[in-house]
């Protein structure tokens, strides 16, 4: 997945390099200012090659549960690692599950309603799995909409072992970008991985 901050960064003087899922969405990255000088390998994330090694690899938005085995996120993992320089750091901004808000393994959460359309969303998660289900739909007077999601989540010390599989090791984790403190309570995390020492 294209970032969205991968122009400004580009734009800082960075050399920035991008894998992406989506054909389509590697073509609209070409057609905003300065996008085409970005290079872009079509293609699973978990597999996919790009020239050259890196001091940056990231993965945010909770990018990496959109790979929905373990085994792919394994592999993730894995390719990170092998386009990491010696001194290069993979990091990854996700969240930290919270299922405190469903019942039965199910969740129905409202986003908003008017007198003539509703949006809600409901999920179903699979405990043993490990992966949620969601259904955005949207009611209104033209018709009903679905916009489905389907994700593997991971504990933020099963990233880590994924990590050590890989090679790698947690440098740092916070609870958000402002590097505050990553606590029992935090909902968020950014969790820094560099290769192993020796």
């Amino acid at each position: 997945m294209i970032a969205p901050n991968s122009l400004p960064l580009a734009e800082r003087g960075l050399q920035v390099s991008g894998i992406e899922a989506s054909e389509e969405m590697a073509a609209r990255l070409k057609e905003k200012p300065g996008g085409a000088k970005i290079p872009v390998v079509v293609g699973d994330m978990s597999e996919a090659r790009v020239e050259g090694s890196f001091d940056l690899i990231y993965l945010v938005f909770n990018t990496i549960f959109n790979l929905t085995t373990q085994e792919a996120q394994t592999r993730c993992f894995q390719n990170a690692a092998r386009h990491l320089s010696d001194s290069g750091v993979f990091v990854i901004e996700t969240v930290v599950p919270d299922f405190t808000n469903y019942a039965d393994g199910q969740r129905v959460k409202g986003s908003w309603a008017t007198m003539d359309a509703a949006r809600f969303e409901i999920a179903i998660h699979d405990r043993v799995a490990q992966t949620v289900a969601f259904q955005r739909v949207v009611i209104s007077e033209s018709g009903t909409s679905l916009s489905p999601h389907f994700m593997r989540y991971a504990w933020p010390a099963k990233l880590d072992l994924i990590a050590r599989l890989a090679g790698l090791e947690r440098r740092e984790r916070w609870n958000w970008w402002d590097r505050s403190p990553f606590t029992g309570d935090s909902k968020s995390h950014v969790s820094v991985y560099g290769h192993a020492a020796g």
